[in-house]
């Protein structure tokens, strides 16, 4: 079984399109790897985008808020982002983040 996903950076990204979209394949590749191993499922990348983080927030919490509210996940069934490097983020405890099991986001 695979699971449709569509990979999204953030506006703020540094690196050009081609280069983040590579690097981050390679990082969703690696994970659905053992994701499928051990649970017999995979990610299967169907989409990449980008979406426009509201600058003003720093905490890791509120970060996955707007990110749950701009981004439709379509045409996949999971949204996975990530963010350029946060300079002063705040309660930022992990290195990702859902707010629950079989969330969108």
């Amino acid at each position: 079984m695979s699971i449709p996903v569509k990979l999204l950076v953030d506006k703020r990204e540094p690196r050009a399109r081609p280069v983040w979209e590579e690097a981050l394949r390679k990082r969703v590749e690696a994970a659905s790897e053992i994701l499928e191993r051990d649970c017999g499922v995979k990610f299967e990348v169907v989409a990449t985008d980008m979406w426009d983080r509201d600058g003003r927030i720093s905490d890791f919490h509120e970060i996955l808020r707007d990110f749950e509210e701009k981004v439709d996940p379509g045409p996949a069934r999971l949204a996975i982002g990530f963010c350029s490097p946060l300079r002063a983020a705040s309660g930022c405890t992990k290195l990702g983040g859902t707010r629950g099991p079989l969330r969108r986001h």
